[in-house]
């Protein structure tokens, strides 16, 4: 504490001597914490969400696709009533749970329409020749879906093509064909933050959430953003930060603009007034920097203790409610019923993890959070996923750190698939000389030594300079609370599996 609260005083002395320095640096600091907290991360999280969204949309109609044109002979199809009407009902449906206005058809192979939720092709399509666009691209690619922008012929907006030739005995017979709009795809990935482009190999924007990123007749991307990822353009006197990241496997690509303009001058406001404080302040800072050292060496510890807990609690939750809401997302279609019990246990789970100033709670409490949780991992892994549970010890005493299962069973989860598919999970919690043991072991395939010996280490360190965090955040907050002699082990080998075991003193 001497040397911490020396070092204390000695900084406070040599940056009341030197303001200059301590306006650059504290200036820098924060202009790029903000920077990166306010623009890259929200730009990047935002456009991966966004791509996502598209390369789901056009996934799902591409095996939507697959399965009309496997489904029956063509020949058939237009002669059996009863098939073109069961072949009708489903996509009608199926076009329907997706709520995107989505036009589909079945042509011959001149064109003309078969079956269809619309009585007439979109006009560029009837003026369009059969031996050009994407009828000519469906015939030279049969085996896979073709997908495609067609500007239309009365407004400045395109719509989106899927299509996909049905070929018997080499020939071609007809097309199936998926048309949607570009009004919905912009709405599906728009953003209060941030724009985006939805751009060809062309350089062409077909689908844009602002007209500013679609220029000249032919809607091409501005030339200030092409080619730019994670950097800074000028354009019709505005700042804008760039990404872009290809939307799956297609030929298309998703920019995001992010207007800073704004941000930038408030940036310098900051500056100014940070200065004008300082300037102030320096003078007191030298009288008060010997009498209070002491008293801020000791609050900086606490604080500094208390931010690390609060940091490692908040790290336990994000990717897991995202991919929950994902999993409630397809479950609404699927089951509705497991939807609503997904959405109830999630409350709980919320409403448990708010009191962020309780630190520990009885074995009883964090128990009834866990059912939960590991209820929603049974819809999303279901008849896979099987749980064995001994708790050795009296649940209604024994105290534990809230919110200390979830991550540990969310990486057995995720790990621990065995070679038949199966995912095979036992938790134990008993007491082993005079200390609180919990046990979580899976029947998965075994760490391979070397990253076994990496995870060994990062344990033993006190950084974490690695993107695995759920493991490690366990281990720092049990030695934060209790001290350096528990924390976290981690166990693997024929034929056990992975053991990951927690000790912690006996708490009641």
């Amino acid at each position: 504490m001497g040397s911490f609260q020396q070092d204390i005083r000695k900084t406070l002395i040599k940056y009341a001597l030197a303001p200059i320095f301590v306006l650059a640096v504290l200036g820098a600091g924060f202009a790029w914490w903000s920077w990166q907290h306010d623009v890259v991360q929200r730009s990047e999280e935002a456009g991966a969400v966004a791509a996502e969204v598209l390369d789901r949309l056009i996934l799902d109609y591409g095996q939507r696709l697959a399965y009309v044109a496997d489904k029956g002979d063509f020949a058939n199809i237009q002669s059996d009533g009863e098939q073109r009407r069961a072949l009708y009902e489903w996509l009608y449906h199926e076009v329907n749970i997706a709520h995107d206005d989505t036009r589909f058809f079945l042509l011959d192979r001149e064109g003309r329409i078969l079956l269809g939720n619309y009585r007439e092709l979109p006009d560029y399509l009837q003026s369009m020749p059969m031996d050009w666009g994407i009828w000519y691209r469906m015939r030279l690619d049969r085996e896979k879906a073709v997908v495609e922008f067609s500007p239309r012929i009365r407004n400045r907006n395109s719509d989106l093509l899927l299509g996909r030739a049905v070929e018997q005995e080499g020939e071609v017979q007809g097309y199936w064909l998926f048309v949607i709009s570009g009004e919905y795809l912009a709405n599906a990935i728009r953003s209060p933050y941030m724009d985006f482009a939805m751009v060809n190999s062309f350089g062409y924007a077909p689908v844009a959430t602002s007209p500013d990123l679609q220029v000249g007749e032919f809607q091409a991307l501005p030339e200030a953003f092409a080619g730019k990822d994670g950097q800074t353009a000028s354009f019709a006197k505005k700042d804008f930060y760039v990404t872009s990241q290809r939307i799956g496997e297609s030929d298309f690509t998703l920019y995001s603009a992010m207007p800073v303009s704004e941000l930038l001058g408030r940036y310098g406001m900051a500056a100014a007034v940070l200065l004008g404080m300082l300037s102030i302040m320096l003078p007191v800072l030298l009288c008060l920097a010997r009498q209070e050292s002491k008293v801020r060496a000791k609050a900086v510890e606490e604080l500094n203790t208390v931010f690390e807990m609060r940091q490692l609690e908040a790290q336990f939750h994000p990717h897991f409610i995202f991919n929950t809401l994902e999993n409630i997302k397809f479950m609404i279609r699927l089951n509705p019923e497991a939807a609503v019990n997904m959405v109830v246990n999630l409350s709980s789970i919320l409403r448990y993890g708010i009191n962020n100033l309780v630190q520990e709670v009885t074995l009883a409490e964090e128990w009834k959070y866990t059912r939960a949780y590991l209820e929603i991992m049974q819809y999303r892994f279901g008849k896979r996923l099987h749980c064995e549970f001994a708790l050795q010890v009296d649940m209604d005493r024994v105290k534990i750190p809230k919110l200390i299962f979830q991550p540990i069973l969310e990486n057995a989860i995720k790990y621990g698939e065995a070679e038949d598919g199966s995912i095979n999970v036992r938790l134990g919690v008993y007491e082993r000389a005079g200390e609180l043991v919990i046990s979580v072991a899976n029947e998965g395939l075994p760490i391979p030594p070397e990253q076994l010996q990496e995870l060994q280490s990062l344990l033993k360190g006190r950084d974490n300079p690695t993107v695995h965090t759920g493991i490690y955040n366990v281990h720092r907050r049990l030695r934060l609370m209790y001290g350096e002699r528990y924390g976290v082990a981690v166990h693997s080998g024929e034929p056990e599996g992975t053991v990951v075991e927690l000790k912690l003193p006996l708490c009641t």
